[in-house]
């Protein structure tokens, strides 16, 4: 991390049986920083202090020569991290008609990234992009990466461009293949417990890749799993049950299931589920009673249930069904723009939505999107009034502007709606704790007790105690480990409400299906290595769908010693 302080050593053998004159020297970013003549005997240690500076990565270099040439050396790369912590500010606008917007100034902004869109089509290439780029390999954002790549594949064939993907398409389909369970069904990660939601997603992103035309044949396993479920689920649990088999378009007498499910007892949500497996299935329901349940807001647009961090049961979700229901009864009902309207303002980099909203919102609306075309008579110009003043006519169009510019004004004119973005990604160097939802306490403990400095060559157990004040689903928790340490056995380490873990050289994430009221500990196995002053950037637990709920600690100084004994 900039700023570390840490002892390197070099080490020099030899191997002949008379000590031998040599010349060594440490090398920082081919800068020369110390130069030692000496006599080497069997052996000769050397430690040498650096101070890490800003930049990306440190090359440091130790070699060894003698007086007529000969020598050898190693150079070592490793990556440099700032202090704190990354975050992001910026909004999403659907600029219609003629309209103003501005972009507010803030000093801790680096530079500001400014795209715009001017098609339905355009916009959501931009969101199958930031979908692509979520880091995590859990069996729901492989699903939603492979529902991505599918909308891309079906708006590419349409626009007459090319469509590069289809080995990715492949990638996704054999890591699902790959993760699901014996008995046909699937977790959250490939080795955790059956969960049937996620089996009941997968299935459906799988089931959409066959209509496209892709072959899976694991899906004949899913249909047994699900088919056999039909026997041991009740109530709500049945509608997800027969929404899947109605994906793989298995053959079933749905309205003796339908049947047994009280509907007067069902949420919204299960409502919408029921109407949609009727629909697929040819049995009677009311669209009228769908529309009669929607809400408004203040711009005219449609939205079903309401607007909480409710995993799957939230106005976007409820929202998403609604709008393919209604979709596959009448492609051309009027209520649809107005849902679309609705679903693209929560979208963009607002970050309202996550990547299974992301992915459902795309596989609902692109049909209507591509079906309806924009009209190609539509114009549409930006006029960006900042330091300096651009315009644009010809979309997309993307700007990157200096993050000093004290406010920014976009006007846009013109009969063609605008989907324009902006934001700005900095470093928080100081950045507070956060502890309303969660609060995130970390030491280091060894032989049985805490320690606050630690023994170079000395293992070591890093602690840390999360306390929830509230019960969450789906959660990320995120802990950097000090650069001077490496990873110790961690084989049998996992607390019992963990899902999955993940080690990376400057951090270890850990994932959690529930995490309920109260203090949970966590435990990394680690070994001291690199006497030196270390920084330790927050550790942060996230809703992984919703991150905007979080909390973290703040930075601490780590020293490791080496202690003569």
């Amino acid at each position: 991390i900039e700023g570390d302080k840490s002892t390197v050593i070099g080490k020099v053998l030899n191997y002949r049986d008379k000590p031998e004159k040599v010349n060594t020297s440490f090398y920082v970013h081919n800068d020369l920083l110390k130069s030692t003549d000496t006599l080497v005997g069997n052996a000769l240690l050397e430690d040498f202090e650096i101070n890490v500076q800003e930049c990306d990565t440190i090359t440091m270099k130790y070699l060894v020569t003698e007086d007529y040439g000969a020598g050898d050396g190693e150079e070592r790369r490793v990556p440099v991290f700032p202090v704190g912590v990354e975050e992001t500010k910026g909004r999403f606008f659907v600029l219609e008609k003629d309209t103003t917007v501005f972009i507010p100034y803030d000093n801790t902004f680096g530079q500001i990234e400014i795209h715009a869109e001017n098609s339905t089509a355009g916009f959501m290439l931009k969101e199958i992009e930031k979908l692509k780029d979520y880091p995590h390999s859990c069996m729901e954002q492989t699903a939603s990466k492979l529902r991505g790549f599918l909308a891309e594949e079906k708006i590419r064939k349409l626009t007459d461009k090319g469509f590069s993907n289809k080995n990715q398409i492949g990638k996704m389909i054999k890591r699902l293949v790959k993760g699901q369970h014996e008995n046909g069904s699937w977790g959250w990660w490939p080795n955790s417990v059956e969960n049937l939601w996620m089996t009941t997603y997968v299935i459906s992103a799988l089931a959409e890749a066959v209509d496209e035309g892709y072959i899976c044949r694991s899906l004949f396993k899913s249909a047994q799993f699900m088919l056999w479920q039909l026997d041991v689920t009740k109530g709500p649990e049945l509608l997800n049950v027969l929404n899947a088999l109605s994906d793989m378009k298995e053959k079933i007498h749905y309205k003796t299931y339908i049947d047994r499910i009280n509907a007067d007892s069902l949420s919204l949500r299960e409502l919408l589920i029921l109407a949609r497996i009727k629909q697929k299935n040819n049995i009677d329901y009311s669209i009228g009673e769908i529309l009669d349940l929607k809400n408004e807001t203040v711009f005219g647009n449609y939205y079903w249930g309401n607007e909480n961090d409710i995993c799957f049961d939230n106005s976007i979700d409820l929202t998403i069904l609604a709008y393919r229901i209604i979709e596959a009864s009448d492609s051309l009902h009027p209520a649809l723009t107005k849902i679309r309207g609705y679903l693209i303002n929560h979208s963009g980099n607002n970050r309202r939505i996550n990547t299974y909203q992301t992915a459902s919102m795309l596989q609902a609306i692109l049909p209507g999107a591509l079906r309806e075309r924009e009209d190609l008579f539509a114009t549409a110009e930006l006029e960006i009034i900042g330091k300096e003043t651009a315009r644009a006519s010809d979309f997309p169009f993307s700007l990157r502007m200096d993050g000093e510019t004290k406010g920014t004004q976009i006007r846009k004119t013109g009969s063609s709606s605008v989907y324009f973005t902006w934001y700005s990604k900095y470093w928080n160097n100081e950045p507070k704790a956060v502890d309303s939802l969660f609060k995130i306490e970390t030491w280091f403990e060894s032989n049985g007790g805490k320690t606050e400095i630690l023994e170079a060559g000395e293992n070591i157990t890093m602690i840390v105690k999360v306390s929830s004040m509230k019960k969450a689903d789906y959660v990320m928790l995120e802990i950097p480990v000090p650069a001077g340490c490496s990873y110790g056995n961690n084989k049998s380490i996992t607390n019992y409400n963990e899902s999955h873990r993940e080690y990376f050289k400057d951090k270890t994430i850990i994932y959690c299906e529930t995490l309920e009221p109260g203090e949970h500990i966590f435990k990394i196995n680690l070994q001291a290595r690199f006497s030196g002053s270390y920084t330790l950037n927050p550790a942060k637990l996230e809703l992984m769908y919703f991150p905007t709920f979080y909390g973290r600690n703040t930075i601490r100084k780590i020293n490791i010693e080496t202690i003569d004994h």
